[in-house]
């Protein structure tokens, strides 16, 4: 099994970025923040009176993750350039890596090109899966099987269906809840023999919740747990 990424780089993320692109930085952050990271998002953090170079110099340094959000604003601003510089000793010295993320058709910077970067100008959701299993790793799952036409079902609470002389018979699911579809990340909080308890965005309520969902709808990058899942089929 692959170490999870967070042992080595921990669980705060600074994104990078010009103020130009707020709106999509906002929903970027807000959403990391949903998973349980620590974002380090100008907005919410720098005060009036505070020192620019000072706070954000900090940031980096505690930060393990440096998410650049790669555009036609960015590119041409100085203030991401000072972040970038910053950046560049610690991810050298291997205290932090880079997520580079693109949003629009802008040229990537020479220094940017050898590195893999999250997509997101076609859809967003594709885009922040990547940059969740860059940051989570094995942790993040992604629906895969279909029960009929319809997507995996989500659980608010699973109850033990147990017969009359009071033994177990299993984990019955009870209140549907929500629905997920193929490519949409979530993560694993809990686990019993058929059902994965997970953490997933509702795009009906517009906020993170947790639910229950059979394992044999779910996938991850982790070979071991889909030769697991595949012999119990």
């Amino acid at each position: 099994m692959k170490k999870n990424p967070l042992e080595k780089y921990g669980d705060q993320v600074f994104i990078s970025h010009s103020s130009s692109d707020k709106d999509f930085v906002r929903r970027l952050a807000y959403d990391l923040k949903g998973t349980g990271l620590k974002v380090w998002f100008d907005e919410w953090e720098l005060k009036v009176g505070d020192s620019l170079v000072n706070n954000i110099s900090q940031a980096i340094i505690s930060s393990g993750w440096f998410i650049i959000v790669l555009s036609k604003n960015s590119i041409d601003s100085k203030w991401v350039t000072r972040e970038l510089n910053a950046a560049f000793s610690e991810e050298f010295d291997e205290k932090l890596k880079f997520l580079p993320c693109l949003i629009d058709d802008s040229t990537l910077p020479l220094f940017l090109r050898d590195k893999v970067y999250a997509d997101f100008r076609a859809f967003y959701d594709i885009g922040y899966k990547n940059i969740l299993k860059a940051i989570l790793g094995d942790s993040v799952f992604e629906p895969t099987h279909w029960m009929g036409n319809h997507p995996a079902v989500v659980r608010k609470s699973i109850k033990r269906n147990k017969s009359r002389n009071g033994k177990s018979q299993g984990l019955i699911g009870v209140q549907k809840f929500a629905s997920l579809f193929p490519g949409q990340p979530v993560q694993e909080i809990d686990s019993r023999s058929k059902w994965m308890k997970i953490r997933f965005f509702h795009h009906f309520l517009n906020s993170y919740e947790e639910g229950w969902v059979r394992k044999v709808y779910v996938r991850t990058n982790n070979r071991h747990f889909d030769e697991n899942l595949s012999a119990k089929r």
